[in-house]
């Protein structure tokens, strides 16, 4: 579901909405995106994205690279 979320580029399918790495936090249903930050290592580029939701249990976030 993540990388349909933070799909770079084109807009297709139900799960999948463009989301252009700024630093701003952006919302897909209880989900909610923020890129930290860009590193380019050559030709491999990593973003780092923390990703939390809200739900009744509280605020649960996550950290991953993509």
């Amino acid at each position: 579901q993540v990388q349909a979320i933070v799909h770079l580029g084109g807009c297709r399918g139900p799960n999948q909405e463009q989301y252009f790495p700024k630093s701003f936090v952006r919302q897909f249903g209880c989900l909610q995106v923020q890129h930290v930050n860009t590193m380019r290592s050559g030709p491999m580029t990593t973003r780092n994205l923390k990703l939390w939701t809200t739900t009744q249990g509280g605020v649960d976030k996550r950290a991953i690279r993509h």
